[in-house]
């Protein structure tokens, strides 16, 4: 008897198990593409929430960072500010040294100029600037930068101290450097002057500080503003009278007189002959 290798039954008959409806299948299929297509914007969802949590920690990170690079860039740049202060504050304080020898230079110029200015063209003399006053020396003596060896012209005791016609003294020693002179005024010292328009003789007595003494009878009319001049040395003025003391119960008036000039404040003087 011929056979049949046709198989009498279905391979589904034979195997109930490995049946599988056929909306499953397609179902299967619309999911793995569905997930195919979608892969990436899953990606893109995933990654938004970790972008989104992390982001704090990356702006810490970042702004730790920058914070830490902008302290040492400030530390570099105040150290760099205050070594440019400090260089410029010592150059304005040379700037300021140089300006006040400038201006001390030319206020003694200015002052030289008006000195030589006010002599006379038959006057001849010898200027000297005084390096010590009546305030830092004593019994109204000056000291003069001018002696012996660096003088321009003959240098003696004796020699006249003058400044704008008015006589304030005389040499009294001579040194290699320096002088020394002796004010009118000095405490004690007498002189023999003629007083007023009327030139009525006195004898002055110096009281220190550019300041003299007379007196006189009542009956003498003496103005304050009065001049006193020297009749012994040409005619100089020396003083002025300041205050004059009339008491109508003393015989005697009393006459306060001072230097026209204020001897504290001097800085040239003229030292001449008679």
């Amino acid at each position: 008897m011929r056979k049949s290798f046709r198989p009498d039954k279905s391979l589904r008959e034979r195997n109930p198990g490995w049946q599988v409806p056929r909306w499953r299948a397609w179902f299967l299929v619309l999911v793995v593409a569905i997930l195919l297509a979608t892969g990436s914007l899953i990606r893109q969802g995933l990654e938004s929430p970790v972008t989104f949590l992390a982001q704090p920690v990356l702006f810490v990170d970042y702004w730790f960072q920058a914070k830490q690079g902008t302290f040492w860039d400030y530390l570099s740049r105040q150290e760099a500010l205050v070594a440019e202060n400090a260089s410029f504050r010592t150059e304005v304080d040379n700037l300021h040294t140089k300006l006040l020898a400038a201006e001390q230079t030319t206020a003694e110029y200015r002052e030289l100029r008006q000195v030589l200015g006010r002599l006379a063209n038959d006057q001849t003399g010898l200027i000297a600037k005084i390096v010590s006053s009546p305030s830092r020396s004593p019994y109204d003596t000056v000291l003069l930068d001018v002696g012996e060896d660096n003088a321009a012209s003959r240098l003696a005791p004796g020699q006249l101290i003058s400044i704008n016609n008015i006589l304030l003294g005389t040499v009294e020693a001579v040194f290699p450097r320096l002088s020394r002179g002796r004010l009118f005024s000095s405490p004690r010292q007498k002189l023999e002057i003629n007083l007023g328009p009327e030139a009525i003789p006195v004898t002055i007595v110096g009281t220190g500080g550019g300041n003299f003494v007379a007196s006189l009878p009542r009956t003498v009319t003496i103005t304050p503003g009065d001049l006193a001049s020297v009749p012994a040395l040409g005619g100089w003025v020396v003083a002025q009278v300041g205050v004059v003391d009339n008491n109508p119960e003393e015989p005697f008036q009393t006459i306060y007189l001072k230097t026209p000039v204020n001897i504290f404040t001097l800085d040239w003087v003229i030292i001449h002959d008679f």
